[in-house]
C-alpha cells in the first residue's frame, strides 16, 4: 500500500480557506493540549470537536493506535493504519478538507485561524472485517 502520510508532514491551509482574517497574536492557539481517545471498527468512523481561539500552529498527533482484541485472543499483527482528517464541523458531522491516512506515531501540523474545528478518524479501507482499532489523538498548539 502506498503511503502518502509522511512522519512529519506540514501544510498550510491557506488554500483551502481555513485561514480567515486577523486574529489574536497567542503563541497557543487552543490552550492546553486535547487528548481524544476512542474506537474505531470496520468501516466506522468518529469525529471530535475542537476551538482554535487565535490563529497559530496546531499539531494533531496519532499517539497511540491498537488493535483491540477480546481476553486470551491474539491479535492479528497487522501494520495498523487509518485515516485522519481535518474538517469544519456541521451539526453531526464532520466534513473534511483534508485527509490522509496514518499510522501510530505520526502527525500532521496546521496553521490554523480562530474558529471550530474537528478531526475525523475513520477506517480508510485497511481495517478487516470484525477488526477494531483503539485510538488516542493529542491535539496541541505548535
Amino acid at each position: 500500500m502506498r503511503r502518502f502520510f509522511p512522519a512529519l508532514f506540514v501544510l498550510t491551509l491557506t488554500a483551502f480557506g481555513f485561514m480567515a482574517g486577523c486574529s489574536g497574536s497567542s503563541t497557543e492557539p487552543i490552550g492546553v493540549p486535547l487528548v481524544f481517545e476512542g474506537e474505531i471498527a470496520f468501516q466506522g468512523r468518529k469525529f471530535h470537536n475542537f476551538t482554535v481561539v487565535s490563529t497559530g500552529t496546531v499539531r494533531i498527533d496519532l499517539v497511540r493506535l491498537q488493535e483491540k482484541v477480546a481476553d486470551g485472543a491474539e491479535p492479528l499483527g497487522l501494520n495498523l493504519s487509518i485515516g485522519l482528517g481535518l474538517g469544519r464541523p456541521t451539526a453531526d458531522q464532520c466534513p473534511t478538507r483534508y485527509s490522509v491516512q496514518a499510522s501510530e506515531g505520526e502527525l500532521a501540523v496546521f496553521e490554523l485561524s480562530g474558529a471550530e474545528f474537528c478531526v475525523l478518524l475513520f477506517d480508510a479501507g485497511s481495517l478487516l472485517s470484525g477488526q477494531v482499532v483503539e485510538y488516542t489523538v493529542l491535539v496541541s498548539s505548535g
